[in-house]
């Protein structure tokens, strides 16, 4: 009896063991491809780079028991001990900074969706990059290519990540093939997820992942634009978008438009009269960086300066422009003629001259007044005075005099000043507590300040905050004199320039090194050199002008005639002070008037 179970026991396992050599065989090729695969890449990227790889422990929970043991087989031939690795179903937030490499072992896209949402998109140093080794248990190739296909459109449009090598590992065949994904391949479709296969050769870092955003092939990036003189203007009613917009920053994004081959796509802000926006550390935004949030462009550029809310919530680059502000006076008033006159009379003359009236008194009244030394020295020191006199008032003339300025924000705030600016300036000095009480938000451009700046009343002491292209812009396109504006010397703030893109966005690093490379040669100081280079032109132009130069002479030579009519009125008023005298000692010889004959005589 015992024979016969036997018997039937051995019959019907015949087949599953049978089958068993074949298979493990089979998986034997395949853990050997692999680990050879998966080993080289340690070795000739990562190691060789020195990075540390995460391998995400989920398969436990999606992969069969057979896939399983194939896993840590592979694991256990792949392990090398010069790369730190990481096995966990979800990265620590610790040791996300050093990592570099994300691996996961799956069978389709769901899996690798599931165990990639466990983790994030990148840590605050860098992007990661992902392996991904998808064991295909079916032989289809049409169904494989589907499901590589799923997974790199979820690298490129969540995890906005183009950094992405895929292992096939196809059970039934025992071979191991790589692919990747190009989103601008050139081949006329933009943000293409085709999986295309990859030569590993000696599985270097340039072979593994190589550069995929060096060379966009013309595709079309959104980006934000605002007005914003001189740094961008708008002209939208023109047809092709590289002439829609101009300006310094307008130059460099064109410029970059060039290098990495995009075509743009302009989209206007919202609402399309705000300069801007606003960015706060909860996340809260506005403007253009509240769309770049909601994923409804690619990038923002124009006058659009690096904040520590925006390198959170958002990708920016490195700063490529920095700007300094200023403060931005009117031209002093100047002293008028009796003024001038009144100059040297400081406290110092003023004490002199009441020494010698002394002097002089008590000589008279002591009786010496008609010792001749006394007289002649009383003569020459009359005489010095009155060459010092008019010597000081010629150098007060000839250097034309004019009221202090200020030359720092320490000196405005300790001559009471108060500041007019626009919305876009004032979020650059919120950090100077010392300016909200005193300062008014005026709406308008930054440039549109200086028409406010000279509408205010002369006896008021007003300056504006502003920076040297907007002061170069206003003087360029309004043709005033330069003049008519005094420009601290100490500057109050430094504003650092970027480009901001949406959170992770994997745009960032090439546009970081293209804008590194144009800072490093000159080309953004060059470009922002034109608009003062023009300036200039305008300025010679105008200093040319024989109209010009007339009317400066007629200014001159009024100036001139101020001060002898200012002069000739003291004459006028001495000798009128003179006469006055002269007719009261006349008066003072009549007998009724005889108290007055005693005050003249006394005096």
């Amino acid at each position: 009896m015992h024979l016969l179970m036997l018997l039937l026991l051995l019959l019907l396992l015949g087949p599953c063991l049978s089958y068993l050599p074949r298979q493990n065989m089979e998986n034997e090729q395949l853990v050997d491809n692999l680990s050879k695969t998966l080993q080289m890449i340690l070795r000739q990227t990562c190691w060789a780079y020195n990075m540390s790889i995460f391998i995400s422990t989920s398969y436990k929970d999606q992969l069969p028991l057979n896939e399983q043991r194939l896993v840590e087989s592979v694991l256990t031939r792949s392990f090398i001990p010069v790369v730190p690795w990481v096995l966990d179903k979800q990265l620590n937030e610790q040791l996300g900074l050093r990592t570099q490499m994300l691996l996961f072992f799956v069978q389709n896209a769901n899996q690798l969706i599931t165990a990639c949402d466990r983790n994030p998109r990148m840590n605050k140093a860098h992007k990661y990059k992902f392996l991904v080794i998808m064991i295909a248990a079916q032989d289809d190739s049409a169904w494989q290519h589907s499901q590589m296909s799923q997974i790199f459109a979820y690298f490129l449009h969540y995890r906005y990540n183009v950094h992405a090598l895929l292992l096939l590992a196809q059970l039934e065949a025992g071979t191991v093939s790589a692919f990747t994904y190009y989103p601008y391949s050139g081949l006329g479709i933009c943000g293409s997820t085709q999986a295309l296969p990859v030569l590993l050769h000696q599985g270097r870092i340039e072979q593994t992942y190589p550069r995929k955003l060096q060379n966009l092939n013309g595709c079309p990036l959104h980006v934000i634009v605002w007005q914003i003189l001189p740094y961008m203007r708008l002209h939208m009613e023109r047809t092709q978008p590289n002439d829609r917009i101009s300006g310094i920053d307008a130059e460099i994004l064109k410029l970059l438009a060039n290098k990495l081959n995009f075509s743009l796509v302009l989209v206007v802000n919202e609402p399309a009269h705000l300069i801007g926006g606003s960015s706060f550390m909860n996340g809260t935004m506005t403007g253009a960086f509240y769309m770049l949030q909601q994923r409804q462009a690619n990038l923002t550029l124009g006058f659009a300066a690096c904040m520590a809310a925006r390198y959170k919530y958002l990708s920016s680059t490195l700063p490529y422009s920095q700007v300094e502000y200023v403060l931005v006076m009117r031209k002093a008033r100047p002293y008028s003629v009796y003024e001038v006159m009144l100059l040297p009379f400081d406290s110092h003359v003023w004490l002199l001259i009441l020494v010698l009236t002394t002097l002089r008194l008590m000589c008279w009244e002591s009786g010496w007044r008609r010792v001749p030394l006394l007289n002649l020295t009383w003569n020459l020191l009359i005489f010095l005075l009155r060459i010092s006199y008019e010597s000081s008032i010629f150098m007060f003339v000839h250097n034309a005099p004019s009221r202090p300025l200020p030359h720092s924000l320490e000196q405005a705030l300790a001559q009471d000043y108060h500041f007019i600016t626009d919305h876009v300036t004032y979020r650059m000095t919120t950090l100077l507590p010392a300016l909200r009480a005193r300062t008014r938000i005026l709406p308008g451009q930054p440039v549109d300040m200086f028409e406010q700046l000279l509408s205010q009343p002369e006896h008021h002491r007003v300056a504006i905050i502003s920076n040297l292209n907007f002061v170069v812009d206003y003087l360029a396109r309004r043709g005033e004199d330069p003049h008519r504006f005094v420009i601290a010397s100490n500057k109050i703030i430094e504003n650092m320039i970027c480009v901001h893109f949406p959170k992770g966005s994997y745009l960032t690093s090439n546009f970081n090194h293209m804008l590194f490379l144009m800072r490093s040669s000159g080309i953004g100081q060059h470009i922002n050199n034109r608009l003062k280079s023009s300036h200039l032109a305008t300025t010679l132009i105008t200093r040319l002008n024989p109209l010009q130069h007339s009317s400066d002479n007629v200014a001159q030579f009024n100036e001139s005639m101020r001060l002898i009519y200012a002069a000739l009125n003291c004459l006028m008023f001495a000798q009128s002070v003179t006469l006055a005298i002269f007719i009261l000692e006349l008066c003072s010889r009549r007998v009724r008037n005889r108290w007055l004959s005693r005050i003249l005589e006394r005096l």
